[in-house]
């Protein structure tokens, strides 16, 4: 199973006070099962460029998102996104933009999300959702 971290999980690794629970289960996949979706990097990035200390967050921002493979937005997750927008605009289920880019970005690939965040994107049909945090 391949798993993708979402912003708020990766922000856990970045925090002083990490969750162990996350390191621990982090520590239970191959490297190469690992990914960070490329609209989660970017998230990552403007939170640190918005912050009191930019340069050093943004420095660590990037050295633990090295660990990961960043995987693009490409079209087989825009064809996926279009897809996911549509039926949850129909439902009036809608998810937040960046949300949905995550989404689709992981289901093109048929991996697992972890997240926090389960409430929004388990309107997302067939998305595989996994909480670290619970």
């Amino acid at each position: 199973m391949t798993i993708f971290l979402d912003a708020n999980t990766v922000i856990s690794i970045l925090r002083k006070n990490v969750n162990m629970r996350v390191i621990d289960n982090l520590k239970m996949y191959p490297k190469n099962r690992v990914k960070v979706p490329s609209m989660v990097k970017a998230e990552l990035i403007a939170g640190a460029l918005i912050s009191d200390n930019q340069k050093a967050n943004l420095r660590n921002t990037e050295k633990t998102l090295s660990f990961f493979q960043i995987v693009p937005f490409d079209d087989a997750a825009a064809e996926m996104y279009g897809k996911i927008k549509a039926r949850l605009e129909k439902s009036g289920n809608m998810i937040g933009p960046n949300d949905l880019i995550i989404a689709a970005t992981v289901l093109s690939r048929g991996g697992t999300l972890v997240t926090s965040n389960t409430k929004e994107f388990s309107r997302v049909e067939g998305l595989d959702l996994v909480d670290w945090f619970v």
